[in-house]
C-alpha cells in the first residue's frame, strides 16, 4: 500500500512539474507575443524638399505673415535641407522592419524623385491634408505633428520618424509597444528633477527652441495635473497610439490652437512630448531610459573627432544600436553632409523595393 502511494505521489509530482513546465512556457509565449499579435503598426515619415521654388516662395511669404504675431526673424533660420537621407531610412526599415503594415509620407507638395510611388505599402499626403486651416501653411514640425491622427486610414499604433532616423539592428513590435499594447517610450532622466529649476530654465533665452518648447510642455502637464515628467525625449523613432495622440492635444487645446498660429518654431508653444506627459499621468506608457547612446549628429563626421567618429561608426556597422539619427545642423559643412551621405552608402548599400 505505501508503496502504491508513493507510486501514486511521484506520479502527481512529475505531471504536477509538467504543467508547471507547460503553463510557464504558455506565459511566456502570451506574453512575448501579445503586443505582436494581430497589431497593426505603421510608418509615419515628415519630409520636404528645401529647393523647390513653390516651398521656397511659400515659406518667404509665411515669413510676413510671422513677423506680424512677433515672431523674431533668427527663429527663420531653420534649415529644410535634401540628402537622400528617406532613401536609407527605408531601406533600414525593410531590412530590419519588415513587419511594419504601411508607410504614409507627409510632405509639403513634393516628393524624392527616386521614391516608387506605386509601392502598395506607401502612401503619400500633402500636410496640407491633414493641417486645419489656420494652420497652413506650416514650416513648423510641432505644428504637423500635432495632426499625425488626422491621416486618413492610419492604424490606431504607429511609428514616427524624421527621415534622418534609421533601424540600426533587427527590431520586433515588442520593442515599442508593451504587452498592454500601449507606447514604450525611451528617453533620458532629466539632471533636474525639481519643477523649480525647469521654470528657470524656460527663463534663459540662451536654450534652443528645442529644448525650450519640450521643457514648456512639461511644465505644462506638471502645472495641470501636478505630475511632474521628469524625463527628456531621446529624438529617434518613437511609438504613439492615435487616440492618445487626439487626446493629448484636445486635453491642451487651448495651447494647440496658439500653436496652429505659428507657421515656424516658437518658444513656450507644444512640443509632442506632451503626448508622452499625457500618457505617463494616465500610466498607459511604459518608460525605458535610454542606456547607449543611439542618436548623434552629422558633425561628429568632422575629422577633428575622428576618435569618436570611428568608435560611433564601428558601433553602428555592427548593429550595436536598435536605432540611430544622424542629425543635421547649421554647423555641418558640405564635407560633414558628404561624409555622412557616403557613411549611409556604406551601411545600406543594397536597393530596397521602395526604390524606382
Amino acid at each position: 500500500m505505501e508503496h502504491r502511494f508513493r507510486k501514486c505521489l511521484l506520479c502527481a509530482c512529475g505531471l504536477g512539474c509538467v504543467f508547471l513546465v507547460l503553463f510557464g512556457a504558455w506565459s511566456y509565449w502570451k506574453k512575448s507575443s501579445r503586443a505582436s499579435r494581430n497589431l497593426k503598426i505603421d510608418m509615419v515619415y515628415l519630409w520636404c524638399d528645401g529647393n523647390a521654388h513653390a516651398f521656397r516662395e511659400k515659406k518667404r511669404m509665411a515669413e510676413e505673415k510671422a513677423k506680424d504675431i512677433g515672431m523674431k526673424e533668427v527663429n527663420f533660420t531653420k534649415i529644410f535641407r535634401e540628402h537622400d537621407e528617406l532613401k536609407f531610412s527605408l531601406r533600414s526599415l525593410e531590412k530590419y522592419a519588415p513587419w511594419i503594415n504601411h508607410i504614409f509620407i507627409v510632405t509639403n507638395g513634393k516628393m524624392p524623385r527616386w521614391l516608387n510611388v506605386n509601392h502598395k505599402k506607401i502612401t503619400i499626403l500633402d500636410q496640407d491634408e491633414i493641417l486645419p486651416l489656420e494652420a497652413q501653411p506650416s514650416f513648423n514640425s510641432c505644428v504637423i505633428e500635432s495632426h499625425l491622427d488626422k491621416i486618413p486610414n492610419l492604424s490606431e499604433h504607429f511609428l514616427y520618424a524624421n527621415d534622418d532616423m534609421f533601424f540600426g539592428s533587427e527590431v520586433s513590435p515588442e520593442f515599442f509597444f508593451d504587452e498592454e499594447n500601449n507606447p514604450i517610450v525611451r528617453c533620458v532622466e532629466i539632471p533636474q528633477k525639481d519643477p523649480k529649476c525647469i521654470e528657470k530654465i524656460l527663463k534663459n533665452k540662451t536654450w534652443n527652441l528645442y529644448n525650450q518648447t519640450v521643457f514648456y510642455s512639461i511644465m505644462l502637464t506638471y502645472n495641470k495635473f501636478g505630475i511632474f515628467f521628469k524625463w527628456f525625449p531621446h529624438h529617434n523613432i518613437d511609438a504613439y497610439r492615435k487616440s492618445y495622440v487626439k487626446e493629448a492635444f484636445l486635453t491642451f487645446k487651448k495651447e494647440h490652437d496658439q500653436l496652429n498660429r505659428c507657421p515656424f518654431r516658437k518658444e513656450n508653444t507644444l512640443q509632442r512630448v506632451i503626448i508622452h506627459c499625457n500618457d505617463y499621468v494616465k500610466k498607459r506608457a511604459l518608460i525605458k531610459p535610454s542606456a547607449t547612446i543611439s542618436y548623434f549628429s552629422v558633425t561628429v563626421f568632422n575629422s577633428k573627432r575622428g576618435e569618436q567618429t570611428e568608435e560611433i561608426k564601428y558601433a553602428i556597422k555592427h548593429n550595436k544600436f536598435a536605432l540611430f539619427c544622424i542629425n543635421d545642423s547649421a554647423e555641418a559643412t558640405k564635407k560633414d553632409r558628404a561624409g555622412a551621405k557616403r557613411f549611409l552608402e556604406e551601411v545600406f548599400p543594397e536597393k530596397s523595393s521602395f526604390e524606382r
